[in-house]
This record gives structure tokens, sequence and C-alpha cells, in this order.
């Protein structure tokens, strides 16, 4: 995927880790993949599974004092936009 910032900040906000595909175009692949399953190229979604594959997958590294004072920066934003 292309920022590799931005793949890591996602993991350490949500503190999940963070799967990150090696195909980058997953909207197209998406309905590639549904158009195969209606005209029958796959018969389950289980199928498709199998065709997921991963680049890498983001660990969560941020300190929690860190993630609470970067959301709450964020949340202080949202509140300003929307008293405004």
């Amino acid at each position: 995927m292309g920022n590799n910032f931005l793949m890591q900040f996602q993991a350490d906000i949500l503190d999940l880790p963070l799967l990150v595909p090696k195909q980058s175009e997953l909207t197209s692949l998406g309905v590639a993949f549904l158009a195969g399953l209606q005209s029958g190229v796959w018969r389950s979604s289980d199928e498709l599974r199998g065709l997921q594959h991963r680049e890498r997958t983001c660990v969560p590294a941020m300190e929690p004092a860190a993630r609470a004072e970067i959301v709450a920066g964020w949340q202080k934003a949202l509140r300003q936009t929307l008293t405004t």
C-alpha cells in the first residue's frame, strides 16, 4: 500500500493490528469478486478468502498516553467544527 505512515498511524490510533493487502485497488477487486460470485466463477465467499494476499500487518506501537492525547485533540477539533 502506498502510505506506510498512514497504515501504521491507523493501527496505532485504533489500537488494532491492520492487515495491509498486496492489492491496492480493493474496490475494483471487490466488484470483480462479486461479479464472479454472481456469474458462478466462485461458488461461495469461502473460496474468495483463499485469494486474499496480505503484504504485511501493522501492529500498534503507540503508547496509550500518546494515543489518548491525539484522540482528545481530534475530538476537540470536531467539537469546534460542529459548534461554529
